[in-house]
């Protein structure tokens, strides 16, 4: 290309094309191979760093998941034995015992997927919205309506955390302005909508792992098959979870 646009060249008179790109290649290898080799090798070295610290991780997240398999299933059977305990005493404390106990079978049932039918997971939230209604009643107003359940699966409690998040931070008393719940299923699209007119008053101090959780959650299973919508315009939270199932 010297040659051609400026006319000089450090080869000499004659010199084939060929002879230019073999004599390059030749010259420059060296140039090309030797650190190629040392970021092999050093990817290589970071690679295997990586591996024994994810070893790490998963030999620390294995003993956490057993530790807290422990706590979880002694509480599970001592509500099963308060509910015996409490059915002469009062049929609203055993069914508040009971809802309890089905919320606690639940988070203990586990699936080799993590997901579970869409079903159960309603059945979940309908428990958990029960169990607060008990709590508040009779001023608690919550609407939640579903549409297009089938046979569909989705990974496990991973809506709960936006319904306790409108439980913790809303108005549940507000007869105007009720908790509204909604979730809707079309072909393969699930979209979960929760809305709550906010309180002012704390009632929770906190510090909101749930959410964190659901977020890193849906990053994990969902990648590139979901989107989370939230507004808040100052009186009204809303957030919704479009999930591609």
């Amino acid at each position: 290309m010297y040659l051609k646009w400026f006319g000089f060249h450090n080869y000499a008179e004659g010199t084939t094309a060929w002879h230019y790109i073999s004599d390059n290649i030749y010259w420059s290898l060296a140039f090309i191979v030797v650190p190629a080799a040392v970021y092999g090798i050093e990817k290589s070295f970071l690679a295997e760093r990586m591996n024994l610290k994810l070893k790490d991780e998963v030999v620390k997240a294995e003993l956490s998941f057993l530790k807290s398999q422990i706590n979880p299933h002694f509480l599970y059977n001592t509500l099963n034995y308060v509910y015996s305990l409490a059915i002469p005493v009062s049929d609203k404390l055993a069914n508040a015992v009971l809802r309890l106990s089905d919320l606690m079978r639940y988070t203990l049932n586990d699936s080799p997927d993590g997901k579970v039918s869409l079903d159960k997971e309603v059945g979940y939230l309908e428990s958990y919205v029960e169990l607060f209604k008990m709590r508040f009643e009779p001023n608690f107003y919550v609407t939640f309506t579903t549409e297009g359940i089938g046979d569909q699966k989705i990974a496990a409690l991973i809506l709960i955390p936006f319904v306790e998040n409108a439980f913790k931070h809303g108005a549940v008393n507000d007869e105007a302005q009720p908790v509204r719940i909604k979730l809707k299923v079309q072909q393969k699209r699930l979209s979960f909508e929760v809305s709550n007119k906010i309180s002012h008053a704390q009632k929770d101090h906190s510090s909101g792992v749930g959410m964190v959780n659901v977020h890193r959650r849906l990053d994990l299973i969902y990648p590139d098959k979901h989107e989370l919508l939230v507004s808040n315009n100052g009186n009204t939270y809303k957030s919704t979870l479009i999930l591609n199932l």
